[in-house]
């Protein structure tokens, strides 16, 4: 997949999610950051992968929000 190519699919493997429940009753969810690389698609399924750090800014907010 060409590096300026519109991602339109993220995936990931191996990430270990967590829920834990707060004082006020909800439940919030978490990840422990020990997954693989990410695996970036485009429109024609075609496939990149990258590392944590090396997402474009834009796709690091959408994995990372807050």
């Amino acid at each position: 997949m060409p590096e300026d190519a519109e991602v339109v699919r993220i995936e990931r493997y191996q990430v270990t999610a967590v829920w834990e429940k707060q004082p006020d009753g909800s439940w919030k969810l978490g990840c422990i950051d020990n997954g693989t690389h990410f695996h970036l698609f485009d429109a024609n399924e075609r496939e990149r992968k990258v590392w944590g750090r090396e997402l474009p800014e834009d796709l690091r907010r959408v994995v990372y929000p807050g």
